[in-house]
């Protein structure tokens, strides 16, 4: 039994010394496939592992597959839209074509939209929507004569809004209803025997007439004030008011 399983090695043995110095049967090399390295950069942002560029292996002439992972931007003002051939994002990739080189593609972003709400009374009373970045300015709301409607970020009216504003996300800005302040518009001229006037604060184009020149104070009333002048308090002279 130990001599035919040495035959049958033995015959095994020099089949394969035959084999490999007989050209004809040789078995034939077949060299690896080539292969490719697709970078994709985040462009800007990142991926949810926090890398800024991903690296996937792609066999010649293969196409790519789009990466199951988006990238984010590095703030919310841009939302991701797809992939580009360059860093400027000149043109969309095409994932169907054939990968024959390394080649490096770049995420594409587009800017925010954001709803920016003006609130009245707990009702909205404006509405737009604007890109990130964007400066709002205030609306016009029709109010009350003599009123005036100041803007905050939130409902205790703690942080009022300076226009113009920039829009960086969805945003409630809370309306205030206050009494509208305006300067003292005053005309002066001959004040001879003139011991002082009465004046209402009205809105700042409605001088008082005294026959000359006008005035406008530094501080400011609130409308339908009544402020009482005295002679004393004018200077026609230096043109002031006190």
């Amino acid at each position: 039994m130990r001599k035919t399983a040495a035959i049958i090695m033995i015959g095994v043995f020099l089949s394969l010394v035959s084999c490999l110095n007989n050209p004809a049967l040789s078995i034939p090399f077949i060299p690896a496939s080539e292969s490719h390295v697709v970078t994709f950069d985040a462009n800007g942002g990142v991926f949810d592992d926090g890398r800024t560029q991903i690296e996937v292996e792609v066999v010649d002439g293969n196409p790519v597959i789009d990466p199951a992972s988006e990238p984010v931007y590095s703030s919310a003002s841009h939302i991701f839209a797809g992939w580009c051939i360059d860093k400027d994002c000149t043109a969309d990739y095409d994932f169907t074509s054939s990968v024959t080189s390394d080649i490096t593609i770049y995420a594409k972003w587009d800017k925010a939209e954001y709803t920016v709400d003006f609130i009245l009374d707990g009702v909205t009373v404006h509405s737009e929507t604007v890109l990130s970045g964007t400066e709002i300015n205030e609306p016009d709301i029709e109010v009350e004569k003599g009123q005036v409607v100041h803007w905050y970020t939130d409902q205790s009216f703690s942080a009022e809004v300076e226009f113009p504003y920039t829009v960086s996300g969805n945003l409630a800005l809370y309306g205030k209803k206050e009494i509208a302040t305006y300067p003292l518009v005053v005309s002066i001229g001959n004040m001879e025997n003139v011991t002082g006037f009465k004046l209402v604060v009205g809105d700042s184009s409605e001088a008082v007439s005294v026959n000359g020149d006008t005035y406008v104070s530094e501080q400011k009333y609130e409308y339908g004030s009544e402020i009482y002048l005295e002679a004393s308090c004018i200077s026609v002279g230096r043109r002031s008011l006190r």
